[in-house]
């Protein structure tokens, strides 16, 4: 057994298998578009950008032609990148909590303390600007949605 941390669990494999066995039939590989079929055997369909760089991880050299053992690798790495976007939110959430906004996403922090955070920490940083680009709406305070751009 390897260090490696498990990305899928067992029933999401067993899954996959099932969905890409179902697709390919005898055959070990299946084609994009097949890979397009597993995936939505499993109501699990990425957007055609997301697609395509799933593509592009799973087969570098553009052949076209995946195994098992590439499905699961795109749906690992699909997961993957679902769970950094989760917790990059929940970074940015957590922040904006310290900086005196609410849990829920709700609430303001002033323009003033986020300014007074990033000269306390030394970030050599244009605040006016930093500050105009953040407050879009010149209220002096910054929502959740105008904080999240910092990230």
């Amino acid at each position: 057994m390897s260090g490696r941390q498990e990305i899928l669990s067992l029933p999401e494999k067993e899954n996959a298998k099932a969905a890409f066995k179902k697709v390919a039939g005898e055959r070990k590989t299946i084609d994009m578009w097949e890979m397009r079929e597993a995936l939505q055997q499993l109501q699990n369909l990425p957007s055609e950008e997301e697609f395509v760089d799933l593509l592009a991880f799973v087969d570098p050299h553009g052949q076209g032609v995946f195994t098992l053992n590439s499905f699961l690798s795109l749906l690992e790495k699909q997961k993957e990148t679902i769970l950094s976007r989760h917790d990059n939110d929940d970074a940015t959430r957590l922040a904006f909590v310290a900086m005196g906004g609410n849990p829920d996403k709700t609430g303001q922090i002033a323009t003033s303390r986020l300014a007074k955070t990033i000269t306390e920490f030394g970030l050599p940083v244009d605040l006016d600007r930093l500050v105009h680009e953040l407050d879009t709406d010149g209220s002096g305070y910054v929502d959740f949605q105008e904080f999240r751009k910092l990230f």
